[in-house]
This record gives structure tokens, C-alpha cells and sequence, in this order.
């Protein structure tokens, strides 16, 4: 057998060649992440009522009107036993004379900032639920995205 046999290009497969960063095409474009991929949570300023017995929870909760369909996230009672509100925004001085009437001086209302929009993804809930009980409506899709991010 001669040598040349052995160096012909015919009979071995062909060569790999590595790609250089040069061979990237250059008109990827850039995509913003949407607010579900951010790890902020946006807030608002909420009323909240303390100073209630365990017993007399659950008649103030039916006297109270319904939250805005934005904030159905949020859970009405929190685990010191105060109550959401309204948002701030809201006029409540009405509200807060009948309860003083009702329930008498040791019920308060103060401020609070709460979660502005529902968690879909657990890196939200776990940051929203340090200010206020939230449900979690999972997005699976999103959770397996971000977990490899």
C-alpha cells in the first residue's frame, strides 16, 4: 500500500470546522422581559383595620365592600388578624366612623403597602407575601423559564 492512499481526501470523512464568533449574525434583536420575569413586585397603599376580636372578624368582612376586581389577589385577613380595606385611594372616613361606633377606640386603621398585581411566578409570591397574604396563581410555563434564567 503506498502512503497516498492513506492521505486521500475521498476516503475520510470531512473535515469539522469550529464557527468564530465572526459567523454570529449580527441582527439578533433585543427583547424586553415582560413585568412577570422581573423580580420587583409593584405595590400600592392599602387601608388596613386592626385592633378586632377573633369573633367579630368575619361580621366586619361581611359589612366591608368587595374589593376591585385588580385586587382579588389579595387575602382579606392576615395572620395578626387585620383586615384590607380599600386602597388608599378610596375614601373611607365613613367606614371608619361606623367601626369606631360598632367596635369602639381600639380598632385602628393605617396604611400599608401591598402587592399591586397577582404573583404568577413563586420568586413574586415569596417576596409579595412578606407584605400581605396573596394567592398564587402559578404559570408553569413561566416558573420552568425563569428556573433557567
Amino acid at each position: 500500500m503506498s502512503s497516498e492512499s492513506f492521505t486521500s481526501d475521498s476516503d475520510s470523512p470531512p473535515r469539522k470546522i469550529q464557527k468564530l464568533a465572526a459567523e454570529i449574525p449580527q441582527n439578533l434583536k433585543y427583547i424586553s422581559l415582560d413585568r412577570e420575569f422581573l423580580t420587583d413586585v409593584s405595590t400600592v397603599s392599602f387601608a388596613i383595620l386592626k385592633g378586632l376580636n377573633k369573633k367579630d372578624i368575619f361580621k366586619v368582612i361581611k359589612n366591608l365592600p368587595e374589593l376591585p376586581p385588580k385586587y382579588r389577589h389579595l387575602k382579606r385577613v392576615n395572620d395578626e388578624k387585620q383586615i384590607l380595606i380599600a386602597p388608599a385611594s378610596s375614601n373611607i372616613d365613613k367606614l371608619q366612623a361606623k367601626l369606631t361606633d360598632d367596635y369602639g377606640n381600639n380598632v385602628e386603621i393605617y396604611y400599608k403597602d401591598v402587592s399591586e398585581m397577582p404573583s404568577e411566578l413563586r420568586l413574586h409570591f415569596d417576596k409579595a407575601n412578606l407584605l400581605w397574604p396573596v394567592k398564587l396563581v402559578a404559570n408553569e410555563e413561566n416558573e420552568k423559564l425563569i428556573k433557567y434564567w
